[in-house]
């Protein structure tokens, strides 16, 4: 026991010893100096902001045209952040990863990009992919880039992408004729009435006839038929009427949109609802919301802060839809999400749109779907002018 004690004492007499002597000769912590620079080296690695150049469709979906844009730094993801914005790749769409070697590039994205380019009909999947690679090879100077999901190799309805794609051109008939310095020119038509008739069904609907290029004709002639005709013997006469009629929206050499209403009866239940189909006679093309490129943000914007839109419906006011929609407004970015999908993709008919657009007096009208309060459709002028 005194052992312990009396080194314990030895112990305490050292450490007093030591800390006497460190009086005399104080030391900054060298913990101080190293906080001060740390702040000073993150500033020193702060990105600077660079400039890219943005690809999308123009109206035609034809081609392409371009902008430059700022990013905080370029990155695969603020790329696709920023061709989201243009309707080129999906909101969620997400970059999984990335690789470059020289002038080759490899991009890995999410499945929701699949989803999204395999929602499109041909000239739409044209305009997203070549979007999506003219804007990566001419960020990165690349040549070529292979595009994956999720690890594998993209397929969509109209081909598949194992291999790397170069630069995307406008389409080759465009291209021919702005060199020769011509314009397309529309596609004579003529437009007749045709009806639909049975003991619960009376249906009107239009078709183009005295076209030159008659498997358009065709395509279009079946494809509004079984929008209008299609729909109701899908019902197999399970309601007590069922009733369409039609009216020409716009109507000139080069455009065409046709607004339907329809009415379906069930005993003391009556229904009622809209929907459009448009066509562009120079491109040879039915045509969907999507197309109309800025126009498109500019309504999602509008709708989403209270900008300009009307409402074209009789049995419903401003006051009433924005006192409605005030529990749940949706942002810019829903209403572009959902813009995708609006109008009736002629190579996927079946697939029924969230919503119709159509042309009158050169204003883009959005039909929507909306609670059964409100009327099941609701007709929405923009304000915005996509024709002359």
């Amino acid at each position: 026991m005194k052992k312990k004690i009396v080194l314990w004492m030895t112990l305490m007499i050292a450490v007093f010893a030591t800390g006497c002597a460190q009086e005399t000769t104080p030391v900054t912590p060298p913990e101080v100096s190293l906080e001060t620079e740390e702040p000073q080296q993150e500033n020193e690695e702060k990105a600077e902001p660079v400039d890219a150049v943005i690809y999308y469709g123009n109206a035609q979906a034809d081609g392409f045209e371009q902008k430059e844009v700022q990013l905080e730094e370029l990155s695969p993801q603020n790329l696709i952040d920023e061709l989201s914005m243009v309707n080129v790749v999906s909101l969620d769409t997400e970059v999984n990863s990335f690789e470059q070697t020289g002038k080759s590039l490899k991009l890995d994205l999410s499945k929701e990009f699949s989803q999204y380019v395999n929602m499109m009909g041909t000239s739409g999947e044209y305009i997203v992919m070549g979007g999506l690679v003219n804007t990566f090879l001419t960020a990165y100077e690349g040549e070529d880039i292979l595009i994956t999901v999720e690890g594998k190799s993209l397929e969509t309805g109209h081909a598949f992408y194992d291999k790397p794609l170069n630069f995307f051109e406008t389409d080759t008939n465009t291209e021919e004729n702005a060199a020769e310095g011509e314009e397309k020119d529309p596609m004579s038509y003529r437009l007749k009435d045709e009806t639909y008739n049975r003991n619960w069904a009376e249906i009107y609907y239009p078709q183009f006839t005295d076209m030159p290029d008659k498997s358009i004709q065709e395509q279009w002639n079946e494809a509004i038929r079984a929008i209008t005709v299609g729909a109701a013997e899908k019902r197999n006469s399970d309601c007590d009427s069922y009733k369409v009629d039609y009216s020409i929206a716009s109507c000139d050499t080069e455009f065409v949109s046709f607004v339907f209403t329809r009415q379906i009866k069930m005993g003391e239940n009556v229904t009622k609802d809209i929907y459009a189909i448009s066509f562009d006679l120079v491109e040879g093309k039915n045509v969907r919301l999507s197309d109309w490129g800025e126009a498109v943000d500019t309504a999602a914007y509008n709708l989403s802060n209270h900008g300009y839109y009307k409402i074209l419906s009789d049995d419903v006011d401003r006051e009433t839809y924005d006192e409605y929609m005030k529990a749940d407004i949706p942002s810019a970015d829903d209403y572009k999400k959902e813009f995708t999908q609006y109008d009736f993709d002629l190579e996927n008919i079946d697939k029924a749109p969230a919503g119709t657009s159509y042309v009158k007096d050169g204003e883009l009208i959005l039909i929507m779907d909306v609670p059964a309060a409100l009327g099941d459709t609701l007709e929405i002028g923009t304000g915005i002018e996509v024709r002359e």
